[in-house]
């Protein structure tokens, strides 16, 4: 910081505390992420290596892991006889990230796959290279929070972030619940950034914008963000600064994200099947205390 003798003392302060703050969460970051990574290091189970096994076949050349994964039974970490949701009962957000950390790790040497994949063959390097695509929903949860809070609110946020018991569900268990976690927090700051729009305009693009993550990034990971949309929908109708029109190119906008972000599934039965049918609609609702979990 340069000195400048005519400076207002309280701005130095502020400048100072600034800078201490941005500090100790830049610090706080590295022992998160430094947190994460070891979590990842010393975890290795069924859940992590079937969905890891799943983003394999994308690193190996498929271009339809759903289909490749049932097809392929004998390298499956979970029997499809003992649980009720398929392999690989993720999104293709997850999937599609997953590979592109797998795909790193094999040009760096960190992971190597067979072909094809085989679940129970994936070494601690090519889980590790998978759960770093979390990383990417961690960043996004990251700016969300630096975006929504200042001063000593940010740095208890990031705190928060860096050991949230969540770190052992997502890099232990290898569970894309980061993602949803992402999602939520974006629609979320988009909805903020409506109710502090200076204008009508900017106000109806963070609406749709708001609408079309959560919607789309729902019909992408997990259902549960679909939850964002009872606010969004409240938000708009209450909105005394938009006009009817208006109203309507948020609805007619996050419907369109929502249909593009549907038609995956519409031209691949396999993945349609493996997240919704056997997972999202079977299998939560024939446990007792999932829907219930899930619901809050």
């Amino acid at each position: 910081m340069v000195y400048r003798p005519n400076a207002p003392a309280h701005s130095l302060r502020g400048r100072r505390r600034f800078q201490r703050a941005f500090i100790v969460c830049l610090a706080l970051i590295a022992v998160g992420f430094t947190f994460r990574f070891w979590i990842a290091s010393i975890t290795d189970n069924s859940d992590g290596r079937t969905l890891a096994w799943g983003s394999s076949f994308v690193v190996d050349g498929s271009a339809n892991p759903y289909r490749d994964v049932v097809s392929f039974p004998q390298g499956d970490p979970i029997p499809l006889n003992t649980i009720h949701s398929l392999s690989l009962a993720q999104g293709y957000l997850g999937v599609l990230a997953g590979a592109a950390t797998f795909g790193i790790g094999e040009v760096v040497g960190a992971s190597a796959t067979t072909s094809p994949p085989n679940g129970h063959l994936l070494s601690l390097g090519d889980l590790i290279a998978y759960k770093a695509s979390y990383v990417l929903a961690d960043l996004a949860i990251l700016a969300v929070l630096f975006w929504l809070y200042r001063g000593r609110s940010r740095v208890v946020a990031t705190a928060i972030w860096a050991l949230s018991p969540l770190v052992f569900f997502a890099y232990g268990q290898g569970l894309p619940d980061l993602w949803v976690v992402a999602i939520v927090l974006v629609s979320y700051a988009l909805l903020r950034s409506a109710l502090a729009a200076a204008s009508t305009r900017i106000a109806a693009w963070a609406y749709l914008g708001a609408g079309s993550v959560a919607l789309a990034g729902a019909l992408s990971t997990k259902l549960l963000p679909l939850i964002c949309l009872i606010p969004v929908a409240k938000l708009v109708a209450s909105d005394e600064r938009l006009h009817l029109r208006q109203r309507l190119t948020v609805l007619g906008g996050t419907l369109a994200a929502g249909m593009l972000a549907f038609l995956p599934y519409l031209f691949n039965p396999f993945a349609f099947e493996s997240v919704f049918v056997r997972f999202e609609f079977s299998m939560l609702s024939d446990a007792a205390v999932l829907p219930v979990v899930s619901a809050a």
